[in-house]
């Protein structure tokens, strides 16, 4: 596989020049209004509401090669731009033991699943990895998108730096350049139509020869 970007990820030292006709066109675009059904996938993802405005939490999710990983981000730091990644049940405790909040986030009995729990987060893994999202990945023409919500808009990312959500966390470099490759080879492959031979029977037929009759017979009987 060939990749042509204008910027470089973590995966991209594993290619050769050996090239095998699949190419990745690797351009971030972000989208304002993500379709319906990305935006309804990302609702699986249980959210943190209650946290100090120091320490904002914010709710992710990247689709990679048919695959949907939540994850949360925090700041290292109070205020800092820079931040940690979570994808893990660990490194989920650890960000609240950090930002100093509840582990259970759920306060209203009719949207209890929306919020941040073990019984969520666990249930949001098994859904997620049940769901069967090709179409969508075709439909954004991408293996890679990223969700994620600014000032409680939902917006996505489509072929974002991975190296930037630390995604080497999920999935080391080899393994992602072999899913990139063959996803892209096969689920987002343009199917060309195939080629039915004709019989030369059927040709003529087609261009108004009548195989009963040919042009000597035809001659004959018009006498």
């Amino acid at each position: 596989m060939r990749i042509h970007s204008p910027f470089r990820d973590y995966y991209d030292n594993v290619q050769t020049q050996e090239d095998n006709g699949v190419k990745f066109v690797r351009n971030t675009i972000k989208v304002a209004k993500p379709l319906d059904g990305l935006r309804e996938l990302f609702n699986l993802v249980p959210i943190f509401h209650r946290y100090r405005p120091e320490w904002p939490i914010s709710t992710n999710l990247v689709g990679f090669c048919g695959k949907f990983i939540p994850f949360y981000s925090y700041p290292t730091t109070p205020g800092s731009n820079k931040r940690e990644f979570c994808y893990t049940l660990e490194t989920i405790k650890q960000m609240i033991s950090t930002c100093k909040v509840k582990e259970d986030q759920s306060f209203l009995m009719w949207d209890e699943e929306r919020y941040f729990n073990k019984k969520n987060w666990k249930n949001c893994l098994i859904n997620l990895a049940r769901f069967k999202g090709d179409d969508l990945f075709r439909e954004i023409e991408s293996p890679i998108f990223h969700l994620y919500r600014d000032n409680n808009r939902t917006v996505l990312e489509i072929n974002p730096p991975l190296n930037k959500l630390q995604f080497q966390k999920v999935m080391d470099p080899w393994q992602a350049f072999q899913e990139l490759e063959m996803f892209i080879g096969s689920t987002l492959a343009k199917q060309v139509d195939p080629i039915v031979p004709i019989s030369d029977v059927l040709k003529a037929e087609t261009h108004g020869f009548d195989r009963k009759w040919s042009f000597r017979k035809m001659g004959r009987n018009s006498k």
